[in-house]
Protein backbone atom coordinates (compact mmCIF):
# COMPACT_ATOMS: atom_id res chain seq x y z
CA UNK A 1 0.00 0.00 0.00
CA UNK A 2 2.84 2.25 0.97
CA UNK A 3 4.44 1.87 -2.93
CA UNK A 4 1.01 1.98 -4.31
CA UNK A 5 0.70 5.46 -2.54
CA UNK A 6 4.32 7.14 -3.64
CA UNK A 7 3.67 5.91 -7.28
CA UNK A 8 0.10 7.84 -6.87
CA UNK A 9 2.46 11.05 -5.62
CA UNK A 10 4.69 10.40 -8.43
CA UNK A 11 1.84 10.79 -10.93
CA UNK A 12 0.65 13.78 -9.86
CA UNK A 13 3.62 15.79 -10.21
CA UNK A 14 3.38 17.66 -13.48
CA UNK A 15 4.77 16.15 -16.81
CA UNK A 16 6.29 19.38 -17.55
CA UNK A 17 8.46 19.00 -14.25
CA UNK A 18 8.75 14.89 -13.95
CA UNK A 19 9.50 14.67 -18.01
CA UNK A 20 12.96 16.53 -17.40
CA UNK A 21 13.61 14.60 -14.61
CA UNK A 22 13.76 11.15 -15.89
CA UNK A 23 15.08 12.39 -19.44
CA UNK A 24 18.34 14.10 -17.36
CA UNK A 25 18.47 11.12 -14.42
CA UNK A 26 18.07 8.28 -17.26
CA UNK A 27 21.00 10.28 -19.40
CA UNK A 28 23.27 10.46 -16.37
CA UNK A 29 23.13 6.62 -15.63
CA UNK A 30 23.49 6.25 -19.47
CA UNK A 31 26.18 8.12 -20.34
CA UNK A 32 27.89 9.00 -17.41
CA UNK A 33 31.39 7.26 -17.35
CA UNK A 34 32.36 4.53 -14.87
CA UNK A 35 34.26 7.34 -12.41
CA UNK A 36 32.13 9.32 -11.82
CA UNK A 37 29.15 6.52 -10.85
CA UNK A 38 32.38 5.03 -8.68
CA UNK A 39 31.78 8.11 -6.91
CA UNK A 40 28.34 7.95 -6.45
CA UNK A 41 28.70 4.02 -5.37
CA UNK A 42 26.42 3.08 -8.08
CA UNK A 43 28.34 1.71 -10.59
CA UNK A 44 27.19 -1.70 -10.26
CA UNK A 45 23.68 -0.74 -9.64
CA UNK A 46 23.80 1.48 -13.30
CA UNK A 47 25.54 -1.74 -15.08
CA UNK A 48 22.90 -4.05 -13.97
CA UNK A 49 20.16 -1.57 -15.30
CA UNK A 50 22.03 0.58 -17.84
CA UNK A 51 19.79 -1.20 -20.58
CA UNK A 52 16.74 0.01 -19.01
CA UNK A 53 17.82 3.55 -18.36
CA UNK A 54 19.33 3.45 -22.15
CA UNK A 55 15.68 2.91 -23.15
CA UNK A 56 13.99 5.48 -21.08
CA UNK A 57 16.58 7.86 -21.92
CA UNK A 58 15.88 7.41 -25.71
CA UNK A 59 11.71 7.47 -25.51
CA UNK A 60 12.28 10.86 -23.13
CA UNK A 61 14.56 12.49 -25.13
CA UNK A 62 12.01 11.77 -27.66
CA UNK A 63 9.67 13.09 -25.78
CA UNK A 64 11.52 16.25 -25.22
CA UNK A 65 11.74 16.57 -29.29
CA UNK A 66 8.57 16.64 -29.76
CA UNK A 67 7.38 18.68 -27.11
CA UNK A 68 10.30 21.45 -28.19
CA UNK A 69 8.56 20.90 -31.67
CA UNK A 70 5.37 21.34 -30.39
CA UNK A 71 5.62 24.78 -28.20
CA UNK A 72 7.64 26.08 -30.83
CA UNK A 73 5.16 25.31 -33.59
CA UNK A 74 2.68 26.96 -31.36
CA UNK A 75 4.46 29.84 -30.75
CA UNK A 76 5.20 30.77 -33.68
CA UNK A 77 1.58 30.11 -34.74
CA UNK A 78 -0.06 32.44 -32.51
CA UNK A 79 2.66 35.07 -33.82
CA UNK A 80 1.60 34.51 -37.26
CA UNK A 81 -1.65 34.53 -36.47
CA UNK A 82 -2.04 37.87 -34.44
CA UNK A 83 -0.03 39.72 -37.00
CA UNK A 84 -1.73 38.66 -39.61
CA UNK A 85 -5.09 39.23 -37.38
CA UNK A 86 -3.44 43.22 -36.54
CA UNK A 87 -2.92 43.92 -40.59
CA UNK A 88 -6.26 42.70 -41.84
CA UNK A 89 -8.25 45.41 -38.77
CA UNK A 90 -5.16 48.14 -40.28
CA UNK A 91 -5.88 47.86 -43.53
CA UNK A 92 -9.60 47.98 -42.45
CA UNK A 93 -8.61 51.42 -40.34
CA UNK A 94 -6.67 52.67 -43.13
CA UNK A 95 -9.07 51.91 -45.80
CA UNK A 96 -11.86 53.98 -44.45
CA UNK A 97 -13.16 57.37 -45.10
CA UNK A 98 -12.16 60.29 -43.61
CA UNK A 99 -14.95 60.60 -41.44
CA UNK A 100 -14.79 57.45 -39.94
CA UNK A 101 -11.05 57.54 -39.36
CA UNK A 102 -11.36 60.59 -37.90
CA UNK A 103 -14.03 58.97 -35.37
CA UNK A 104 -11.84 56.56 -34.48
CA UNK A 105 -8.62 58.43 -33.82
CA UNK A 106 -10.82 60.52 -31.61
CA UNK A 107 -11.90 57.41 -29.89
CA UNK A 108 -8.61 56.18 -29.52
CA UNK A 109 -6.93 59.25 -27.89
CA UNK A 110 -9.88 60.00 -25.75
CA UNK A 111 -9.72 58.46 -22.00
CA UNK A 112 -10.85 54.85 -21.54
CA UNK A 113 -11.19 54.99 -25.22
CA UNK A 114 -14.97 56.72 -25.02
CA UNK A 115 -16.77 59.38 -26.37
CA UNK A 116 -20.34 60.49 -26.83
CA UNK A 117 -21.69 60.28 -30.07
CA UNK A 118 -25.36 60.98 -31.86
CA UNK A 119 -26.83 57.37 -32.25
CA UNK A 120 -29.25 58.80 -34.98
CA UNK A 121 -26.45 59.56 -36.78
CA UNK A 122 -26.38 57.00 -39.86
CA UNK A 123 -22.69 56.88 -40.21
CA UNK A 124 -22.45 56.24 -36.29
CA UNK A 125 -24.69 53.34 -36.68
CA UNK A 126 -23.28 52.33 -39.40
CA UNK A 127 -19.73 51.66 -37.35
CA UNK A 128 -21.65 50.32 -34.57
CA UNK A 129 -22.89 47.49 -36.87
CA UNK A 130 -19.36 46.94 -38.05
CA UNK A 131 -17.78 46.35 -35.17
CA UNK A 132 -15.75 49.48 -34.94
CA UNK A 133 -17.31 50.42 -31.66
CA UNK A 134 -19.87 49.39 -29.05
CA UNK A 135 -22.36 51.01 -26.32
CA UNK A 136 -23.06 49.44 -23.02
CA UNK A 137 -25.90 47.98 -22.65
CA UNK A 138 -27.09 49.52 -19.63
CA UNK A 139 -26.85 53.26 -20.66
CA UNK A 140 -30.29 55.40 -20.08
CA UNK A 141 -30.75 56.81 -23.80
CA UNK A 142 -32.68 60.45 -24.19
CA UNK A 143 -33.92 61.67 -26.81
CA UNK A 144 -33.69 65.43 -27.38
CA UNK A 145 -37.15 66.62 -28.50
CA UNK A 146 -35.82 69.73 -30.04
CA UNK A 147 -32.99 68.09 -32.42
CA UNK A 148 -34.03 64.42 -31.99
CA UNK A 149 -30.32 63.64 -31.16
CA UNK A 150 -29.60 60.46 -28.95
CA UNK A 151 -26.36 61.17 -27.12
CA UNK A 152 -24.25 57.59 -26.36
CA UNK A 153 -21.56 56.52 -25.07
CA UNK A 154 -19.27 54.52 -27.28
CA UNK A 155 -16.22 52.89 -26.73
CA UNK A 156 -13.65 51.87 -29.40
CA UNK A 157 -13.55 47.51 -29.64
CA UNK A 158 -10.73 46.44 -28.41
CA UNK A 159 -9.77 44.56 -31.50
CA UNK A 160 -9.08 48.43 -32.48
CA UNK A 161 -7.23 49.74 -30.19
CA UNK A 162 -5.11 46.80 -29.82
CA UNK A 163 -4.49 47.24 -33.32
CA UNK A 164 -2.99 50.69 -33.34
CA UNK A 165 -1.52 50.14 -29.54
CA UNK A 166 0.69 46.92 -31.71
CA UNK A 167 1.57 49.39 -34.72
CA UNK A 168 3.09 52.45 -32.50
CA UNK A 169 6.34 50.76 -31.42
CA UNK A 170 6.95 49.82 -35.13
CA UNK A 171 5.53 53.28 -36.18
CA UNK A 172 8.66 54.87 -33.76
CA UNK A 173 11.00 52.50 -35.17
CA UNK A 174 10.83 52.56 -38.69
CA UNK A 175 10.75 56.33 -37.92
CA UNK A 176 14.01 56.46 -36.32
CA UNK A 177 15.19 53.95 -39.52
CA UNK A 178 14.62 56.38 -42.24
CA UNK A 179 16.22 59.71 -39.80
CA UNK A 180 19.45 57.59 -39.25
CA UNK A 181 19.24 56.84 -43.10
CA UNK A 182 18.47 60.61 -44.28
CA UNK A 183 21.67 61.43 -42.01
CA UNK A 184 23.87 59.03 -43.61
CA UNK A 185 22.75 59.47 -47.15
CA UNK A 186 24.44 61.32 -49.49
CA UNK A 187 22.58 60.08 -52.97
CA UNK A 188 20.44 62.99 -53.25
CA UNK A 189 17.49 61.30 -54.91
CA UNK A 190 17.78 58.29 -52.38
CA UNK A 191 17.69 61.00 -49.65
CA UNK A 192 14.52 62.71 -50.88
CA UNK A 193 12.54 59.60 -51.45
CA UNK A 194 13.59 58.73 -47.81
CA UNK A 195 12.42 62.67 -46.48
CA UNK A 196 8.97 61.65 -48.44
CA UNK A 197 8.53 58.31 -46.95
CA UNK A 198 9.35 59.91 -43.54
CA UNK A 199 6.85 63.02 -44.09
CA UNK A 200 4.06 59.94 -44.87
CA UNK A 201 5.21 58.20 -42.05
CA UNK A 202 5.32 61.16 -39.60
CA UNK A 203 1.91 62.53 -40.49
CA UNK A 204 0.10 59.25 -40.04
CA UNK A 205 1.71 58.81 -36.94
CA UNK A 206 1.12 62.54 -35.98
CA UNK A 207 -2.51 61.81 -37.05
CA UNK A 208 -2.75 58.65 -34.53
CA UNK A 209 -1.20 59.14 -31.92
CA UNK A 210 -1.68 62.41 -30.69
CA UNK A 211 -1.50 61.83 -26.59
CA UNK A 212 1.90 60.64 -27.16
CA UNK A 213 2.99 64.44 -28.48
CA UNK A 214 4.13 63.27 -32.01
CA UNK A 215 7.02 63.53 -33.42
Amino acid sequence: MELLSKLIDIVKVPLKVLLPAVWIFSGIITLSNDDFLTSLHILEWCNDNRFVFGIIFLVSSCLVLVYIIIFMKEKVAGFISTVTHHRKIWKKIMDLDITRFSIIVEMYNSPGYSNIYNFSEPIIQSMNSEGYLYSGSQQIVTINTFTNEMPVKFTLRPSIFKTLDYYKPKFEKEIAKLNKRIALERNLDKKEKYQNQLSDMTTTYNSIYRHNGGF
